[in-house]
């Protein structure tokens, strides 16, 4: 039985949250709190499993709750927030950064056409994170790191045999990025720590809840010295700018008549359950690009890319993949490397200087 601490300041919005996951028979909400004070107080005597979590609340925001409980007794947390403005946005991705595993939109009421697929989201994200192995981590200052995962001891070793590639390799003209659970934090540290001289342009697909792109673009933006935005379809990529695939497209990349190349944005079906797909950006970056593409796959939950990845190795790109130690959730990382497809395995703190090496 998975053990839920629900923290949110509106009773009709508590109460709605509290049906949905007591109507799965593996789901039991111990506890409800109304205030950010009440919430860090329940997590350190009830110690739940998960913990869903408000934005604004009285005493203490989501926040500033979330930083409170990731110092003194860590464990998994789930911001649930409105999405309607990009200040919520921004605050709940800043929630994340403070230790929150993921960021879900606020469920609509039984009345709503969404509120099947928003239950079942809510639940599916609940029992898989539940599991997540968090322990404190504090850098002082106020600053609370984000969560890092408990994990055995691991060989040091980095590199695949097939990295060996990377010696006398073009420099790579066009970097690709996919991340899901986990990503948004991830993606922030590292587009901060990339010069604004970067040499190649930067396109990422972040598995994220509807509504939250345009946030997170300008979330992403805030410590960086690129430029980040939402991606347009038919503009051409430029270096030292970050495009962002949007809601519910596609994003690819492809080759004019004249051998300029462009983003294309399509509604064509889901990959698996994905649009926008990682795997659909990788594959569209290596038949653009070829071997002067670069292929970065960060923490997230699924296989989404590895299908990609094959055709950016096959056309002689080079691929990263961030590390178990550094990942949220190692599983799309783990599923490209068991799949061979990966050159180098890189921490989320080398990442940047291998970036701009590889460019």
């Amino acid at each position: 039985m998975i053990r839920v601490l629900v923290a949110e300041d509106s009773p009709t919005a508590r109460a709605l949250l509290v049906a949905m996951l007591d109507a799965d028979p593996g789901i039991q909400v111990v506890a409800q709190a109304s205030t950010g004070l009440e919430a860090v107080e329940m997590a350190e005597r009830l110690e739940p499993d998960l913990i869903t979590m408000d934005v604004h609340m009285p005493e203490l925001d989501g926040l500033q709750a979330t930083e409170r409980i990731m110092l003194r007794s860590p464990r998994p947390i789930i911001i649930v927030s409105s999405h309607a403005r990009d200040a919520d946005v921004s605050l709940s991705l800043d929630a994340t950064r403070a230790g929150a595993l993921l960021v879900l939109p606020k469920p609509e009421g039984p009345g709503s056409g969404h509120f099947d697929s928003d239950q079942r989201q809510l639940v599916a994200m609940v029992k898989a994170l539940s599991h997540v192995k968090v322990v404190r981590r504090w850098r002082g200052s106020g600053s609370i790191a984000g969560p890092t995962i408990e994990r055995k001891a691991r060989p040091a070793s980095r590199r695949n045999p097939a990295s060996v590639r990377s010696g006398g390799r073009p420099s790579a003209t066009l970097v690709a990025i996919a991340a899901s659970t986990g990503g948004p934090a991830a993606l922030k540290d590292t587009l901060a720590m990339l010069p604004k001289n970067f040499a190649a342009p930067i396109l990422i697909v972040q598995h994220i809840a509807k509504g939250f792109v345009d946030g997170l673009a300008k979330w992403l933006g805030t410590d960086s010295p690129l430029s980040v935005r939402v991606a347009v379809h038919g503009e051409t990529p430029l270096p030292g700018s970050v495009y962002v695939a949007p809601d519910g497209l596609h994003m690819e990349l492809r080759k004019a008549r004249t051998e300029q190349v462009r983003i294309v944005l399509t509604s064509t079906p889901p990959v698996g359950t994905f649009r926008p797909s990682a795997s659909r950006l990788f594959s569209s970056v290596a038949s653009s690009v070829g071997e002067r593409a670069l292929a970065v796959i960060m923490t997230g939950m699924g296989d989404d890319g590895v299908a990609g990845l094959l055709e950016v190795r096959r056309s002689r790109g080079f691929v990263l993949a961030q590390d178990e130690a550094s990942s949220v959730i190692y599983g799309m990382p783990r599923e490209a490397v068991r799949a061979g497809v990966v050159d180098e395995i890189v921490s989320l703190q080398t990442l940047p200087d291998r970036l701009v090496e590889l460019t």
